[in-house]
């Protein structure tokens, strides 16, 4: 029996064989893969902060209106309450808000 030094050639053999090693054109795939799914995520977020952002637009929009209007019509209320012995200011009161609702909401 002849005996084979360790690291050599021939004690490899008698081992078995090494595992194999991944190869570079695998590992390209892999981040190909990972910029598709991160490219989607990003165009996600994107999506979601352009919606955010019109909303608030449109809530500060629609709040200045109605403040408008709410101002407008108050021109129109009586300075005391005991002034007037009709329900006429009431009408008048409403319909100036209610333009104004109509002109400033509405609009583009």
């Amino acid at each position: 029996m002849v005996l084979i030094p360790a690291g050599t050639r021939a004690s490899a053999q008698r081992r078995g064989p090494r595992p194999r090693r991944a190869r570079r054109g695998d590992e390209r795939g892999v981040v190909l893969i990972l910029v598709a799914l991160s490219l989607v995520v990003i165009c996600v977020v994107a999506a979601f902060a352009v919606d955010f952002g019109n909303a608030r637009q449109t809530a500060r929009q629609t709040q200045a209106s109605v403040d408008a209007a709410a101002l407008a019509g108050s021109k129109d209320l009586p300075r005391m309450f005991g002034e007037s012995g009709n329900t006429t200011w009431y009408d008048t009161a409403r319909n100036t808000a209610m333009s104004y609702v109509v002109n400033n909401l509405f609009t583009t």
